[in-house]
């Protein structure tokens, strides 16, 4: 970490780099914006067409330089893009930083169970649609979903599978996104929006049963994208011990 915390020119440009950023607005709630570019204080980009107005503040955060930037904009000006999209010009106006460690993750169980998921607030998915998805893994702070649908990060999702038998319902907020393993499909990482106890007891059950199948935890996506591979050459195999001894 630099000793010098970034100027707020140089926070603004961290935006463009992200290419997403997660806002909150001052009256509530939240809104994603996809960042086109930046010149300056200002930051230009496209959101959701009926949630966002000339004049509204929002904040957002953003890692520079292992600080943790806190930023208030106001928007000022917001135009028609597409039937669901607005054109955005947004201005910088404070930004407060603090030192940033990064957070450590909870470890990832391997896991396989058939997910009902519903949208329900996404940049490309329909609101209230409802998809199939296969969870491949589950962990203390979310679980990563393997599908063909095209989630972005801040979509908001409810999930509702089952794994070992023991179902989980919960609120998932897309972290991050990957290219899967065959073409079309992504390996979306999701947090839980609000691990309740009702998560959190789910989680216990699925962590004890995981560990009396001798099941192995993994931190590192492609250890899990490689045990998800294995596993589903086992299943189509004869031969169906191995992995699917612990990928339920």
């Amino acid at each position: 970490m630099t000793d010098v915390q970034p100027s707020l020119a140089r926070v603004v440009e961290q935006f463009e780099a992200v290419g997403e950023a997660r806002f909150v607005r001052d009256a509530g709630g939240e809104l994603a914006v996809a960042v086109g570019r930046t010149r300056g204080l200002d930051l230009f980009g496209t959101t959701d067409r009926y949630g966002v107005a000339a004049g509204m503040s929002l904040t957002s955060e953003v890692v520079v330089d292992s600080w943790l930037c806190k930023v208030e904009f106001v928007v000022e000006r917001a135009v028609f893009d597409t039937p669901t999209t607005a054109r955005v010009q947004m201005e910088a106006l404070f930004v407060t930083c603090t030192p940033w460690t990064p957070r450590r993750r909870a470890p990832r169980m391997p896991v396989r169970g058939l997910a009902s998921v519903r949208a329900l607030w996404c940049q490309s998915v329909v609101d209230e649609t409802v998809f199939d998805a296969v969870t491949v893994a589950l962990s203390r702070d979310g679980v990563v979903l393997s599908t063909w649908r095209a989630l972005r990060p801040a979509d908001r999702l409810w999930l509702r599978t089952r794994l070992y038998g023991i179902p989980v319902e919960a609120e998932l907020w897309v972290d991050r996104t990957h290219p899967g393993e065959r073409e079309g499909d992504m390996l979306v990482e999701c947090l839980f929006a609000e691990p309740g106890r009702a998560v959190k007891e789910s989680f216990e059950r699925v962590a004890a049963v995981h560990a009396e199948r001798g099941g192995v935890s993994l931190a590192d996506l492609e250890e899990l994208r490689r045990a998800f591979i294995e596993a589903e050459a086992v299943e189509a195999s004869p031969d169906r011990l191995g992995l699917l001894k612990r990928l339920a």
